[in-house]
């Protein structure tokens, strides 16, 4: 028996009537044309890092034992955030940032934006604390090399050569 002949089929990924996928065009995002050679400049070829976002509890289950501090800070759904970013629409945003008495302006693509307490509270659910502590810019004594050979490596590792601590 014979048999049944088959066409094949040309599979094709996307029509002809669908317009070719363009990068961005930042032309109109500044509006100053200044300001838009000093972007051009000095801001388009800045690398964006990727976004880093934490499991909580990824971190309970190997049991690390931090993961309680964040959410007691109240920092936990900032650090869980997740999605995708625009790298170019970040260097406009950081490019035209402002702080001024504790809110933030900037401003993307014509559109203002301002970071105050509300959006903190409200869409990143960060707690706005009154009592907020406030580090002094003398703290008498503190040595800041002996703060930073600290941070460094294990105190009891280091070796003595001269004055020098190694």
């Amino acid at each position: 028996m014979a048999e049944p002949s088959r066409r094949r089929r040309r599979r094709s990924y996307g029509s002809e009537s669908t317009p070719i996928a363009r990068g961005p065009n930042i032309q109109g995002w500044i509006f100053d044309d200044g300001k838009h050679e000093e972007y051009l400049q000095m801001w388009k070829e800045r690398k964006i890092l990727r976004q880093k976002f934490v499991d909580l509890n990824w971190f309970t289950t190997h049991q690390f034992q931090f993961s309680q501090q964040l959410i007691e800070q109240g920092v936990q759904h900032l650090l869980q955030l997740q999605g995708s970013y625009y790298p170019d629409l970040v260097r406009v945003f950081y490019y035209n940032l402002k702080s001024q008495n504790g809110i933030i302006y900037t401003r993307v693509k014509g559109i203002d934006i301002i970071l105050d307490n509300d959006i903190w509270t409200n869409v990143a659910h960060l707690p706005i604390l009154e009592n907020t502590m406030h580090v002094p810019n003398d703290f008498g004594d503190f040595n800041k090399i002996l703060a930073y050979r600290s941070f460094m490596r294990n105190p009891q590792n280091l070796y003595q050569i001269g004055d020098i601590f190694l």
